[in-house]
């Protein structure tokens, strides 16, 4: 329940704060932004604790601290007034409260989501908060189930939560997935504002939509990673429009700081920033080829802002190569040797092959099982 409490009072904080910092025509882009800046600060707390071994409360008071402060000596921007259409946040909060309820409904009966997320970022959280000293085990080659090669940043903002809640809470991991859905919702109203398109409200309905489809609400409901990844590119291209008729040296630098930190979300992240930023050297060579002398000094100006995006992706950058360097495998594949005789142990009648996949493992979905299992891994190790 701590961890609940923790994170609406986090929303409603950061939310005030970017209303009366951030202008209008980037609000709503910003408030969508907002799981993404919560499971950052937590990944980073999760991190400090577990190499330093003192408690996550102290960054996470520290950050709150600075919050409050920013908050009330923080002037308001003047003229930020900007709202949608109230049909439009009619629909939008419509579909927000719907996914959301339906969420919470899947996380009554299925609280640690589905087999994937169940048995990779949530069970290697667990070694990091119940390992103790050898909480690196968790990126073992031996436990390919796990895939230990994918970033754990998920796993790593869990590890503040459960240090408040104990690791047998659920609770944390919905308070930490849950409002992705919402920020979602948010970027793709804000970014549609952006376009100037407030008076459509055709175009609210499909979003609407699109967001009501069964498999993106499966995705999200389930605490997949996969969701958390499409959300994070979603925000990262929001970021670019914005940037690009804004020009301001922020939201480039925000715009790179999205890009690469979907690669800390999942392995597949890494095509994202290879496809992004190559795209934007494509699309750059081949203007110079077609542009206006008026048109190459304006694109001069844009071309400025380069350092400011490197700026943003640094951060992430820095953590997803020491984590590649340090503690990551070269693959999620095992011996075949050694996978029959880590199967003999966690149960001989189920075999693990050489490819990581545990044969029945969908039918034992139940948080009971999910203790059993992960301590026959840790006696393996």
């Amino acid at each position: 329940m701590i961890s609940l409490i923790l994170t609406l009072l986090f929303y409603c904080i950061a939310g005030l704060i970017v209303f009366r910092r951030v202008p209008a025509a980037a609000r709503l882009i910003a408030w969508g932004s907002l799981p993404i800046a919560w499971v950052s600060l937590l990944g980073i707390s999760g991190l400090f604790q577990t190499l330093s071994g003192l408690p996550a409360l102290i960054p996470l008071l520290l950050l709150f601290a600075a919050m409050i402060v920013s908050l009330f000596r923080l002037q308001p921007l003047e003229n930020s007034s900007g709202t949608l259409p109230a049909p439009v946040l009619w629909i939008l909060l419509l579909t927000i409260i719907a996914e959301c309820g339906v969420a919470v409904l899947v996380h009554q009966r299925v609280p640690w989501g589905s087999w994937d997320p169940m048995f990779t970022w949530i069970m290697r959280a667990r070694f990091l908060v119940d390992g103790g000293a050898m909480w690196a085990q968790g990126f073992s080659s031996d436990l390919a189930l796990l895939h230990p090669d994918y970033p754990p940043l998920f796993s790593w903002a869990l590890v503040p939560l459960w240090s408040l809640d104990s690791s047998r809470s659920s609770l944390a991991v919905a308070s930490l997935t849950i409002p992705c859905f919402s920020g979602f919702v948010l970027i793709l109203a804000g970014w549609w504002e952006a376009l100037g398109r407030k008076s459509s409200y055709w175009a609210a309905f499909t979003l609407a939509v699109i967001l009501s489809t069964p498999f993106l609400i499966y995705l999200h409901a389930v605490k997949s990673l996969d969701f958390m990844l499409a959300y994070a590119i979603l925000t990262s291209l929001a970021w670019y429009y914005y940037a690009m008729i804004s020009q301001q040296r922020l939201a480039w630098s925000l715009f790179g700081f999205m890009v690469v930190w979907s690669a800390l979300v999942k392995n597949e992240g890494q095509l994202w920033i290879l496809a992004c930023f190559s795209s934007l050297i494509l699309l750059r060579l081949s203007h110079s080829f077609l542009e206006t002398p008026e048109q190459e000094s304006a694109e001069k100006k844009k071309i400025s802002m380069l350092p400011d995006l490197l700026k943003g992706a640094a951060i992430p950058l820095v953590f997803l190569i020491w984590f590649k360097a340090s503690l990551a495998p070269p693959n999620d594949l095992m011996e075949p040797a050694r996978a029959f005789e880590i199967s003999q142990v966690i149960q001989p009648d189920v075999f693990l092959n050489p490819y990581g996949l545990l044969v029945r493992l969908d039918q034992v979905e139940s948080p009971e099982w999910h203790q059993i299992i992960w301590s026959q891994f840790w006696n393996v190790l």
